[in-house]
């Protein structure tokens, strides 16, 4: 009813002076658990709601929230106490817990526990954080953004705002799916996103998606998804540099002026340039220093940008050095999957985690 996995947050508030400090001060701890709860990819909260457990009885809480993939759900009390929590309350936590399927997976917030009750919770897998450590949290998470994929952010934990990453993959392992999956995402959020294409017409694209039930139209109508199509000016500057009329550097300038100029004018917070490999000079001699300055113009530009390849990754890429994060789409005899290789300030894992694709959404790892 609320999602494939939930789990619950209980919060304890204690010195309560007055019951007009105890409201404000509980409204405090229910924004902070909200905050937290955004920051760690949740959304649609829903406050005071009940829970129907296996007994038939309802159970209130505080907050419901459900992720934005949608896979997970989370319940959370904020629970006000002015004293240790014993092994009794735990007790009477975790039968709340077991009732409505909730005990799995469960964060607890406690300003103190006893030591029996601290004992209890680690044995019932119940997971203690102080007040601090969730604040601290939430300054971490602030700086990042979801990527509108379900179940990556699981594993990368979001992309950091305003840096550069790079999605390798063959032909036909949905990396444009993927790209617009992470414009998407943040039009959803009312942040304003910029494809930048430079191989296919913008109305074949839009058409195509259309054909799998993502309505691009609707935001492009709303202005919070722009298509800029640079295929015929590449083409143009790629033949004057080949004849000599401009050079690898000038070829490089005038590309990147372009891209700053419609970003800015838009104030696009997410980018997706498909494909780089088509902006890339391959083999020339300039080819190293035309992809740094590229990447690191386009990091100053402040958005987060998603930079699609067409090239298997049999080795490390030029581009790949200069990245904050390299994502890869692959397929071998178990099927398609999807791997992050590199992630400069995230904890994220290495394993090759299997995809399939959904109709309305797109790519979806599989769980």
């Amino acid at each position: 009813m609320y999602g494939k996995r939930r789990s619950s947050l209980y919060f304890p508030h204690y010195l309560i002076k007055d019951k007009m400090e105890q409201k404000n001060e509980r409204e405090m701890e229910i924004e902070l658990v909200k905050k937290y709860l955004v920051a760690e990819g949740y959304n649609n909260i829903s406050t005071n709601v009940t829970i129907l457990g296996k007994s038939g009885i309802q159970h209130p809480f505080d907050i419901l929230a459900k992720s934005y993939d949608q896979r997970d759900s989370i319940a959370v009390d904020v629970i006000a106490e002015e004293k240790e929590l014993g092994i009794e309350e735990m007790l009477k936590i975790f039968a709340k817990l077991y009732d409505t399927s909730l005990r799995n997976s469960t964060v607890v917030i406690l300003s103190e526990l006893t030591p029996e009750a601290k004992r209890f919770a680690e044995y019932s897998n119940i997971k203690i954080f102080k007040k601090k450590e969730l604040e601290e949290k939430i300054k971490i998470r602030e700086h990042f953004i979801p990527s509108g994929v379900p179940g990556l952010d699981k594993i990368l934990g979001g992309f950091l705002k305003g840096r550069v990453y790079l999605l390798v993959g063959k032909a036909g392992t949905g990396k444009t799916t993927f790209g617009i999956q992470f414009l998407l995402q943040g039009s959803k959020n009312g942040e304003v996103g910029l494809l930048i294409t430079t191989d296919q017409k913008p109305e074949n694209l839009i058409y195509d998606f259309e054909i799998s039930d993502i309505k691009l139209r609707d935001y492009i109508a709303e202005s919070l998804l722009h298509i800029l199509d640079l295929t015929r000016q590449v083409e143009e500057l790629k033949m004057k540099l080949g004849s000599g009329d401009i050079s690898p550097v000038e070829y490089s300038s005038r590309i990147i002026n372009d891209l700053f100029r419609h970003a800015t004018r838009i104030k696009a917070e997410r980018i997706v340039i498909d494909s780089f490999t088509t902006l890339m000079l391959s083999h020339h001699v300039w080819s190293r220093d035309i992809a740094r300055k590229m990447i690191l113009s386009i990091e100053d530009i402040g958005a987060t940008t998603l930079l699609i390849k067409d090239a298997p990754p049999s080795r490390e890429e030029l581009e790949e050095v200069f990245v904050q994060g390299v994502i890869l789409l692959d397929h071998d005899d178990t099927g398609r999957y999807i791997q992050v290789t590199k992630a400069k300030g995230s904890s994220f894992d290495t394993l090759k985690h299997h995809i399939n694709y959904k109709k309305g959404i797109g790519i979806c790892i599989k769980e």
